[in-house]
């Protein structure tokens, strides 16, 4: 059997496939805004099923370059659908550009007559913006370069997350001839939807990516840079540096200063530990598919809500350290790029508040290693959180796929710790059996 970076036989059923599989997929985009729930979950079981048939069958790259463009145009001319994050965004370039505030200081709230105000989802126009001040700046340039128009600032912010997308899957094919980043980026419904939705995910992913390109050839503090760039778009990157401080490479502590240095002045320069204090104060939320709703609901009852969210915030900070550590160790062998993902996938599972677009982080770098497992690993968990939120969140789902969403993923992750821990314990059985 062939692996995934191995050539691709080219045959009209495979080029059938992944033409059925970028049909089904558009058309889960453009009408899940316009069915309902029950509808919406089934084209989207449609659509995912298709896709990794499209990708077993292993398509010619012609039919994959062209599809993926026919799905990311899709992804970025359709409204966003499922999250007002990038409503967000633009209200924050806004206080920037248009009200020359601080929004680490400074909510949307501040701005009623500002339209994109009343855009942003009611649960987050009172509070300072939680992103990076990278982001900040990217979200204040294309305020800027639009000059008002709403329209073209959206489409700008799911156009740099198409282009994440793109360049990385491009990077991968030129470098091994694999098509599978064309696979996870362009074609996976979960990726499309993070396009759609305008995230800034699949840029840390981007990053980190290239962070960890950059250590792998011996360019420590320019690869901490790019590192602590990803983390001044979503402070979560820094996990990254279990990976770097954990892996046998020289120049360790100048990748991870460079990375601590980068993020650190970001944020001195746009108000220092005010500009965290927001990100501090979301800190004790957790979503309804996280592994913790369950400990969590039990906690509250048991000591309430507010020592519960404390509890839950301290054993996800535990576990994701433990699991990063582990995956650093795992992976010493390996490329950066790969335990580097693996790391940010168990991170997305196991974080208190998790949400589908938070699968980019892992599916960019994915996108950059050389291991075929892992690359099928965190695109599992993409799809496994995409079909658990197939309800927006916010939205309360039906009983069945609400529960289904809520036992899918802890699900994924225990098979995918056994599944780890077994290989684990078998090369070392085999290395034994070499010695």
């Amino acid at each position: 059997m062939l692996g995934p970076d191995e050539p691709r036989p080219r045959s009209s059923r495979a080029t059938a496939a992944v033409l059925a599989s970028t049909s089904v997929t558009t058309l889960w985009l453009v009408a899940r805004p316009h069915i309902g729930a029950s509808a919406g979950t089934a084209l989207l079981v449609a659509a995912i099923a298709a896709f990794l048939v499209a990708r077993r069958a292993r398509p010619g790259p012609r039919a994959v370059v062209a599809c993926t463009a026919i799905a990311m145009t899709v992804a970025v001319v359709l409204q966003p659908f499922g999250s007002r994050d990038v409503w967000s965004y633009i209200a924050y370039g806004h206080i920037v550009v248009d009200h020359r505030a601080n929004p680490y200081l400074v909510a949307p709230a501040a701005f009623p007559e500002d339209p994109t105000t009343a855009r942003v989802a009611p649960g987050w126009r009172s509070t300072p913006t939680v992103y990076g001040p990278a982001f900040t700046g990217a979200s204040a340039t294309i305020a800027a370069i639009s000059r008002g128009s709403l329209t073209a600032e959206r489409r700008l912010h799911q156009a740099m997350a198409a282009a994440c997308s793109v360049m990385i899957a491009g990077v991968l094919w030129q470098r091994r001839r694999s098509l599978d980043g064309f696979m996870l980026l362009g074609l996976n419904p979960a990726a499309l939807a993070i396009v759609n939705g305008g995230h800034n995910d699949l840029l840390v992913g981007a990053l980190v990516s290239a962070g960890a390109w950059a250590t792998a050839r011996r360019h420590a503090v320019a690869g901490g840079a790019l590192i602590g760039l990803a983390a001044s778009v979503k402070v979560i990157a820094l996990i990254t540096l279990l990976v770097v401080l954990l892996q046998p490479r020289q120049g360790r502590a100048r990748t991870a200063g460079a990375a601590l240095g980068v993020t650190a002045l970001g944020y001195l320069l746009v108000g220092g530990p005010s500009a965290v204090a927001p990100l501090l104060d979301a800190g004790g939320m957790t979503s309804r598919a996280a592994v913790w709703s369950g400990p969590r609901a039990v906690a509250a009852a048991a000591w309430g809500e507010e020592r519960a969210g404390t509890i839950v915030a301290v054993a996800a900070a535990v576990a994701i350290v433990a699991f990063g550590s582990a995956a650093a160790r795992r992976r010493a062998r390996q490329d950066g790029a790969t335990a580097m993902a693996t790391t940010l996938g168990g991170t997305t599972a196991l974080l208190p508040y998790t949400l589908p677009w938070y699968s980019g982080w892992g599916l960019a770098v994915a996108g950059s290693s050389t291991d075929a497992t892992t690359r099928s690993w965190v695109l599992a968990e993409s799809l496994v959180l995409l079909a658990a939120y197939a309800v927006p969140p916010g939205t309360a789902p039906p009983p069945l796929i609400g529960t289904v969403g809520a036992l899918l993923l802890p699900l994924l992750i225990t098979a995918g710790v056994a599944a780890w821990v077994l290989a684990a314990r078998r090369s070392k059985t085999e290395l034994r059996g070499l010695s």
